[in-house]
């Protein structure tokens, strides 16, 4: 459905369906005799013919006991709720899980919150974008300051009881960003197409930075020290 953590989240399942002796508990892995290769959603057996016959068997056994989509056969369940995600096979839509919502309401106002609650409350606002596959580029300057006050706690600098004292326009933005998530109006998954990008810059006197906002709500990070000491021209 176009969760970006779709492929690795299959590839689990799939090798807890098979028996795949690194996944599941020794009583329920497939027999030593045979190898068990699993890719995102197929499964390979190999070892005595017989065997793995009988281990086939009871991967079909194990995938109708959970419910599993088998080869071409239709979903049993046209909505469910997976991860923080709600799935609607019916018109082909994402939407925030109501769990997931139930606990982006009462998160504390940006207006007085601690940085420890800002770290919370701000995890939770980027694993919700990223299930609507939306850009983060609009709140970038929000994240950006999350992220200063977050290096400071790291750093010793500020305690996780301490005022966060975001900008009144970084909590604009933030407020924006919540207001918009739990709205949580359904979207389409963002399709593998080609697609525009945002590309942010910044520099220090100690080295660089760069920042690509895709409008599948990827983003990719570049950045480093400076080789040599920057020089400094002073106006005349």
């Amino acid at each position: 459905m176009g969760y970006k953590c779709g492929p690795g989240i299959l590839n689990t399942i799939t090798r807890v369906l098979a028996g795949d002796p690194g996944s599941v508990k020794p009583q329920y892995a497939a027999p030593k005799e045979l190898k068990i290769q699993v890719w995102f959603d197929n499964i390979r057996i190999s070892g005595p013919h017989k065997k793995v016959e009988v281990w086939g068997q009871q991967i079909l056994k194990n995938m109708q006991l959970c419910g599993a989509t088998i080869g071409e056969e239709k979903p049993n369940t046209k909505e469910y709720d997976f991860i923080g995600a709600h799935f609607n096979h019916k018109n082909n839509k994402v939407s925030l899980s109501g769990k997931t919502i139930k606990r982006l309401r009462p998160t504390p106002s940006l207006d007085g919150t601690n940085v420890e609650e800002l770290e919370s409350t701000v995890s939770r606002m980027m694993h919700a974008g990223g299930v609507r596959g939306e850009s983060l580029f609009p709140y970038y300057f929000f994240l950006k300051i999350v992220r200063r006050r977050l290096s400071r706690l790291n750093r010793g600098l500020i305690r996780p009881q301490d005022k966060a004292n975001l900008s009144s326009t970084a909590k604009d933005i933030g407020h924006s960003w919540l207001q918009t998530l739990v709205t949580n109006e359904p979207v389409h998954p963002p399709q593998q197409l080609p697609s525009t990008a945002t590309l942010t810059t910044d520099v220090s006197m100690y080295g660089w930075g760069a920042l690509l906002f895709k409008d599948s709500g990827e983003v990719l990070a570049a950045g480093g020290a400076w080789e040599r000491a920057p020089h400094m021209i002073s106006p005349a």
